[in-house]
């Protein structure tokens, strides 16, 4: 009897980044601010207004301190690549990809889920140049990540991100697109 194949259509990615190479990148010209543009590299405007949120507290492009910076974005760049990797169907970017904090994480909670945009740079654009960090005065009981999305479309991934010394580790658990005459998810879960 050959072997039973595995019955559900999942794709699976993991990624591990070094969070001093993050340092590295943002410090390398600290005369140009580089904290900013790394941001808006790979972050979208949502993911950004979570970062300021977060940090509301310090003023980022300032701060003395980086390294709890440093550890978020590590382990948001190491959720991004893990959902690339576990999304086979179709080719994604880091701009295609958004990560959020669990919604029904109670008090700050640590669960994070990845957003894969149905179209790809969806809601990415350039931060407006008048665009600064969050103030806690102007989002003081409003978590970003709780916005209503009625905007978006996409396929929500299950995502794990764990920290570990000097470096951030994610995992994801992504559906495979169904193929053509696809009933279930048989067809796709037949694939090796």
């Amino acid at each position: 009897m050959p072997p039973r194949p595995f019955p559900f259509a999942l794709g699976i990615g993991t990624d591990i980044c070094c969070i001093s190479r993050i340092s590295q990148l943002i410090t390398k010209k600290p005369e140009h601010g580089s904290l900013m543009p790394f941001v808006k590299k790979f972050l979208t405007l949502r993911e950004q207004d979570d970062f300021f949120y977060k940090f509301k507290d310090e003023d980022v492009t300032v701060c003395q301190d980086l390294s709890p910076v440093y550890r978020y974005l590590a382990g948001r760049w190491a959720a991004k690549e893990a959902v690339i990797k576990a999304v086979n169907h179709r080719r994604l970017t880091l701009r295609d990809v958004e990560i959020f904090q669990n919604p029904t994480a109670e008090n700050g909670g640590r669960g994070v889920y990845a957003l894969i945009r149905d179209e790809a740079r969806q809601g990415f654009q350039d931060m407006p140049s008048s665009h600064s960090p969050v103030k806690a005065e102007s989002r003081r009981n409003e978590l970003p990540s709780r916005m209503i999305f009625d905007d978006l479309t996409g396929q929500i991934a299950k995502v794990s991100i764990s920290h570990d010394g000097d470096y951030a580790t994610a995992v994801c658990l992504a559906a495979s697109e169904p193929m053509s005459g696809d009933v279930g998810g048989e067809a796709a879960a037949r694939l090796p």
